[in-house]
């Protein structure tokens, strides 16, 4: 199996599922059998990612999914991904994906989290930083 700096490196299709997209684990297979060389997957916690008076939380809470669901989705999509990675907004969500993923994506508007990107960078996986 090749490695996600080898997929990187040779500009390979990495599918990115943001957090509209239903997360199942057959639309993760479904990517995958379409020949992505990679899949990247949001994870998120709606309490941790918004405030509580923010207007859009009820919506983010209607699309969450449980740990449970979440394990389902990265064992399934580990399985038929060459490369897993997870995009995270929270630290609980990059300590649930550490045992799937090959890999971490830092959203923009984290990168001016020096305690999420410390968390994550001590787990020792490349890490993509985004900024747009």
């Amino acid at each position: 199996m090749r490695s996600i700096k080898q997929a990187l490196n040779e500009q390979e299709i990495v599918v990115g599922l943001t957090i509209q997209h239903i997360c199942t684990p057959w639309v993760a297979k479904l990517y995958a059998d379409a020949g992505a060389d990679g899949i990247k997957l949001q994870l998120f916690i709606a309490d941790v990612l918004c405030s509580t008076q923010h207007p859009g939380l009820p919506d983010l809470r209607k699309i969450e999914l449980s740990s449970e669901e979440w394990k389902e989705v990265l064992l399934y999509a580990k399985q038929f991904s060459p490369a897993l990675l997870a995009d995270v907004f929270d630290e609980q969500s990059a300590d649930l994906a550490e045992e799937y993923v090959d890999a971490y994506s830092i959203h923009a508007s984290d990168l001016g989290n020096p305690f999420l990107l410390k968390h994550v960078a001590q787990k020792g996986k490349p890490m993509l930083l985004y900024v747009g």
